[in-house]
């Protein structure tokens, strides 16, 4: 299992660095039936939605152990949140570098990642989330991840019960505040 794991991180390291161009957004996509409704408005929906987390190397186990429950939970709280997701898929990487070039550039949607990497970024995304060291952010490259997804995404990892687990998943006692 230990050289297992140095495997597998370098091969999401690579998917993340590799990844193409974002799937181009569809013409017009129908809200799923079972996402309600926020604030009267109709609920909107995405295909995919990629998500990298920065972890320190001693959790990466755990985190890639919660891999699926993650995608679960963000996948829930948006739809809380009116937007439905098709596919969440959450990737995991252990160098905040490479995780915000990908960022910068649309080859992930959103990542949580350390606030130096984003700061060095920060013309190519929009911080969401902070907490001590660390920012939440989604990449300016994708069109349809406007000031509305952004602030739902806020709301659905601050405001959920769905949202708090996957938070308390990724890093346990960290107290994330939304960002202006």
């Amino acid at each position: 299992m230990k050289k297992l794991t140095p495997i597998l991180l370098a091969v999401c390291l690579l998917a993340a660095a590799c990844g193409g161009d974002p799937p181009a957004p569809e013409a017009s996509p129908a809200p799923l039936p079972e996402a309600p409704a926020a604030s009267g408005e109709a609920g909107r929906s995405l295909e995919r939605l990629a998500v990298e987390l920065v972890v320190d190397w001693a959790d990466t186990d755990r985190v890639l152990e919660s891999q699926a429950e993650l995608e679960r939970l963000l996948r829930e709280a948006l739809a809380a949140q009116a937007w439905a997701v098709e596919e969440v898929q959450v990737t995991i990487s252990t160098a905040g570098g490479p995780t915000g070039d990908a960022l910068a550039v649309g080859g992930v949607d959103a990542a949580c990642l350390p606030e130096e990497d984003y700061e060095a970024r920060e013309g190519d995304a929009f911080a969401v989330l902070a907490a001590p060291g660390w920012v939440l952010a989604v990449t300016g490259a994708r069109e349809e991840l406007d000031r509305d997804f952004r602030a739902a995404l806020a709301a659905a990892l601050l405001e959920t019960e769905q949202g708090a687990d996957f938070l308390a998943v990724y890093s346990p006692g960290a107290a994330y505040a939304a960002v202006p």
